[in-house]
């Protein structure tokens, strides 16, 4: 039996074949093995071994030979062969397709050959194990010059994909997406001033990495570059970068502290969402747009200063942050989205200033900490489930500036006992659901339709209904006459304008 670094080799051109080859041998080898591709083969796809994952044995196999006639490694040809611990790539091959290699974590070592002129996206992102990468000398497209342990794309000067050993040359200008995706052992990485970008998913997952300096001659760092990198402590964004991009460091939990230079105008979607471990964040006056999500379960949140620059807090933007005790919302802010504030349990008391006119649905939903709120004459709307769940809550006088207040605004307040709407609210529906302790409600001179039968209906504790003076029987022909009872006037020089 032909054999390879003391493994047996089986020659097979897929997974079914080399089951029947196996199962034909006299004395079966025992496990892991190399696989030899037919020379009948010139191209291998994901389709060729799928049936060894179906069967649970891409373990098995710990090597692979491609032989001579293949010209072509198809999109995921061997993704997630973790046993797999080295390829030996012919000079046949031309092309290997996205994520031929992707996830398989035993890999430790690649030989790109010369006649490689297309390697995929992700071709082998995941791969952790890597240590050693090799491209020919005599390869016109790619390059791991100054045995950077790296592939680089020779005409662009982009790195393509590194490993926990490579050393980045001063001549590369970008780092390409996923290029370090996975590499858990990877623990400290210079950045040359030749680079001007860095990649979406650049570094995905590198765990071991504690800290980085990004040098200002980078402009741009993609999407996600950053992400889960748990054991990053302390990051330098550059000056040159203008935004922070959608999740760049979302889920690293061991980063304490960050600066966000003046140069940054937006922060992006999720871009520091999860970040349990940021105690303090100062934001620019320069950031004008702060995205969805963006400091979402930042638990370790104390406090936070939006600038003047902003005009919106965004949906979800502080979701989660139970740290947070106080917040100051500038002046300049007109709407507070949804879910902005939703679950920040150790906030106390909020202003909301003159200029916001919108509170989203469910803002300040499950702030749980919140005994006292003041909604300016400026707003206009309450959306659902604004204020659900702020069982702190012992009263609210909503402003006459207020005409619509949705669905559930104030539903489980439980420890809620007094409730002023003073305007000519267009609609009140299920705003008190469950809202146990609420004894008196102040209403307005027009409040134009209750949706619900009875809209206090799981306020059993509700005593007394105080409308303005000469409004009693306006009221009685909008509200059930259970409530009747209920409704008193106020005194003439005590009616609530309007």
């Amino acid at each position: 039996m032909e054999m390879y670094e003391g493994l047996p080799v089986i020659e097979a051109s897929n997974g079914m074949e080399l089951q029947k080859n196996l199962a034909k041998m006299k004395s079966r080898p025992t496990s892991p093995y190399a696989i030899r591709i037919s020379d009948s083969s010139t191209r291998i796809d994901y389709r060729d071994f799928w049936a060894l994952k179906v069967i649970g044995k891409t373990d098995d196999i710990a090597v692979v030979i491609i032989s001579d006639s293949v010209n072509v490694i198809g999109a995921e040809a061997f993704l997630d062969f973790t046993g797999l611990k080295k390829i030996v790539i012919s000079n046949s091959v031309k092309q290997i397709g996205k994520k031929a290699f992707s996830g398989c974590t035993g890999l430790t070592s690649i030989v790109i050959p010369d006649s490689v002129t297309d390697i995929g996206k992700d071709a082998f992102s995941g791969c952790s194990g890597l240590k050693s990468i090799i491209v020919s000398e005599r390869n016109k497209t790619y390059d791991s010059r100054n045995n950077s342990n790296a592939i680089i794309e020779s005409t662009d000067n982009v790195l393509i994909r590194g490993c926990i050993t490579t050393v980045i040359p001063d001549s590369v200008t970008e780092i390409g997406k996923d290029a370090f995706w996975g590499c858990i052992g990877l623990t400290s990485i210079i950045i040359p001033d030749s680079v001007t970008k860095i990649g979406a998913e650049a570094f995905l997952g590198c765990i071991g990495l504690t800290s980085i300096a990004i040098p200002n001659s980078v402009k741009k760092i993609g999407a996600y570059a950053f992400f889960e990198c748990t054991g990053m402590t302390s990051v330098v964004i550059p000056n040159s970068a203008k935004k922070i991009e959608e999740a760049v460091f979302c889920n690293c939990t061991g980063l304490t502290g960050i600066v966000i230079p003046d140069s940054v105008k937006r922060i992006g979607k999720e871009a520091f969402s999860g970040c349990a471990g940021l105690t303090s964040i100062i934001i620019p006056d320069s950031v004008t747009e702060i995205g969805y999500g963006a400091f979402e379960g930042c638990t370790g949140l104390t406090n936070i200063i939006i600038p003047d620059s902003v005009k919106k807090i965004e949906e979800a933007t502080f979701r989660g942050c139970t740290g947070m005790k106080s917040i100051v919302i500038p002046d300049s802010v007109k709407t507070i989205g949804k879910y902005a504030f939703n679950g920040c349990t150790g906030l106390k008391s909020i202003v909301i200033p003159n200029s916001v006119t919108e509170i989203g649905y469910g803002a300040f939903s499950s702030c749980t900490g919140l005994t006292s709120i003041v909604i300016p004459g400026s707003v206009t709307k309450i959306g659902w489930f604004a204020f659900s769940g702020c069982w702190g809550l012992t009263s609210i006088i909503i402003p006459d500036s207020v005409t619509e207040i949705g669905y559930g605004a104030f539903e489980g307040c439980t420890r809620l006992e007094t409730v002023s709407i003073l305007g000519a609210v267009s609609n009140i529906s299920g705003m008190f659901l469950k809202c146990s302790s609420l004894q008196t409600v102040i209403l307005g001179v027009g409040i134009k339709k209750f949706a619900d039968t009875n809209p206090f209906w799981d306020c059993k504790t509700l005593r007394t209904i105080k409308v303005p003076a000469k409004k009693a029987e306006y009221y009685k022909r909008r509200l059930p006459k259970i409530l009747h009872a209920r409704i008193k006037e106020l005194p003439a020089e005590n009616k609530v304008k309007k």
